[in-house]
């Protein structure tokens, strides 16, 4: 028949070969033409949508919504929804990846939450890795890069929280690392561009001077006996003159 419904192992199979599977499904729910087609020894599996969820094996506990979403894919605790999300995604668990090709073709992207046309798209190289957040409209990572966030390729973060053990915190990274326009930042803050405060700049005085420093570097000096503002030139620490 062009389509059926197959309650075996509390599962229901919905469409065109959606119950040609290899056996070992449990508990799952697939819906739409080939839904599902080859796959094996997974379990509650909610997948709908032509192609979605093909050939997946040893899955838990994982949505797929969209046309051959999640195909391939070997991650369990995962949510696909788009039009070839996480097609072809390899070892992306407990990951949320949402948006036309969002996640396609990523290797190791675990813990990752992807969101936005073609975000996280490896369409050459070796891809993402995992614990990253990008979200915008065609735009990822360099490759290999975990702990990482792209919002709109304008702002950017390095060294997010990437204990997946431990209870959920509030306690900020340590190597937490934010970018303006600048995907690799070296300092807290690193911004490639100018800054415009339309009020206020605070800089929180040191006691002593450090020994060296970056070239450029400005501090706030005050010890109860000196107070001013220095740079350092390369050589030493220059006084600049508010007068």
């Amino acid at each position: 028949p062009d389509s059926y419904s197959v309650p075996t192992n509390n599962n229901i199979f919905i469409g065109d070969g959606t119950a040609i599977t290899n056996g070992g499904i449990q508990s799952s729910v697939f819906i739409g033409y080939q839904s599902g087609l080859g796959s094996s020894n997974s379990q509650n599996i909610i997948s709908l949508g032509e192609g979605a969820a093909q050939n997946i094996e040893n899955v838990k506990s994982t949505i797929y919504l969209g046309y051959y979403a999640g195909q391939t894919a070997t991650g369990s605790y995962a949510i696909y929804i788009g039009d070839y999300a996480g097609f072809d995604a390899y070892n992306s668990n407990n990951s949320v990846f949402i948006g036309q090709n969002t996640g396609r073709s990523a290797l190791s992207a675990s813990y990752s939450t992807l969101i936005g046309y073609n975000a996280g798209y490896r369409k050459t190289g070796n891809g993402i890795g995992q614990n990253n957040i990008i979200i915008g409209t065609n735009i990822t990572l360099e490759t290999g890069v975990s702990n990482a966030i792209n919002f709109g390729g304008v702002i950017f973060a390095t060294g997010t929280h990437s204990n997946m053990v431990e209870n959920p915190t509030t306690t900020a990274s340590k190597d937490g690392k934010v970018g303006i326009c600048n995907p690799n930042p070296n300092h807290t803050l690193d911004v490639n561009g100018s800054v415009n405060v339309s009020q206020f700049l605070k800089l929180q005085p040191i006691v002593n001077l450090p020994e060296t420093a970056e070239v450029g570097t400005i501090v706030s000096l005050g010890n109860g006996e000196t107070f001013g503002l220095y740079i350092f030139t390369g050589i030493n620490w220059k006084q600049i003159s508010l007068i």
